[in-house]
């Protein structure tokens, strides 16, 4: 079942409205923010900080809620995992926006927005739900696609997501590596509750509904000719689940190592082989999953 977020276009003075409040925490910043034992982030902090705060004036604008004065941090304190209060049926709710740059806004089920882990475990947080905002560009527009909402609750209970420790490697749909510089939690679009579309909404300039694919195929390789093992690794890039039958067994020790180690943790590759390694007939086994 496909589900469906929307997209709307992202004006000149929203973005020069988060970047005032960007200048304006810096300059006046005197908590240590998470990006102070990470030397990537440390490097990225102001477009980390930009893509946060911008995130949190879109989503202001779009649901009609006083946009954010602030940064966190910025002379008066932490806003506590609380950045809107969101009334909806009758019931108030903490919201905690997490925005992200991406390079287009093709989005599959099995893409994934990160949540560092102490944001989840902090004793005074107040956050019910996090909102997840993609931001994009297409012919010199900056696009906001609005993907939903993640319950709190749902990620600590283990009902949604995944957790990585501090120091896991992970590998990007590009194939490039990347490492969790502390715990963190994924969470695949497909466990994202849908956004709510208002009237207003849908008369904001480049308003458009974007479909969320599912993660429905599944490939079969022997992972032995040229052309077979081209539609294996374009289907493995895609993050399409994938069944790899081996054409000479498993070594004693064997065990998949980088993209397939992640993959097969992830539930997204099952290695099987018909025979023992030096072609002697066994049962076909399933050793990683």
């Amino acid at each position: 079942m496909e589900r469906h977020v929307f997209q709307i276009a992202v004006t000149d003075e929203q973005k020069h409205y988060a970047i005032g409040l960007v200048d304006y925490s810096i300059a006046n910043h005197p908590v240590t923010d998470i990006f102070a034992n990470d030397p990537d982030g440390k490097k990225r902090q102001r477009e980390f900080r930009y893509t946060g705060t911008l995130g949190e004036v879109v989503f202001a604008d779009a649901y009609h809620l006083p946009r954010p004065t602030r940064y966190f941090g910025a002379i008066d304190g932490q806003d506590n995992g609380q950045d809107f209060l969101l009334e909806h049926h009758g019931e108030q709710y903490s919201i905690d926006v997490k925005s992200m740059h991406r390079k287009g806004n093709r989005f599959r089920g099995n893409y994934v927005l990160n949540i560092p882990a102490y944001q989840l475990y902090k004793e005074f947080s107040v956050t019910d739900y996090y909102f997840c905002i993609s931001f994009h560009k297409a012919d010199n527009v900056t696009y906001a696609t609005f993907l939903g909402f993640i319950k709190k609750e749902d990620v600590l209970s283990g009902k949604i997501g995944d957790l990585f420790k501090e120091g896991t490697t992970r590998i990007r749909e590009d194939n490039t590596e990347f490492i969790f510089h502390r715990d963190t939690y994924e969470i695949m679009f497909k466990h994202i509750d849908p956004p709510i579309v208002l009237d207003q909404i849908r008369n904001m300039a480049g308003f458009k509904r974007i479909d969320i694919s599912p993660v429905i195929a599944k490939i079969i390789s022997i992972s032995h000719p040229h052309d077979e093992k081209r539609v294996m690794r374009a289907a493995f890039d895609a993050g399409f689940p994938t069944i790899v039958l081996m054409e000479n067994g498993f070594t004693q020790l064997s065990k998949p190592h980088g993209e397939q180690f992640n993959a097969c943790s992830a539930g997204r590759l099952l290695m099987l082989s018909p025979s023992k390694r030096n072609g002697a007939p066994t049962n076909i086994g399933a050793p990683f999953i």
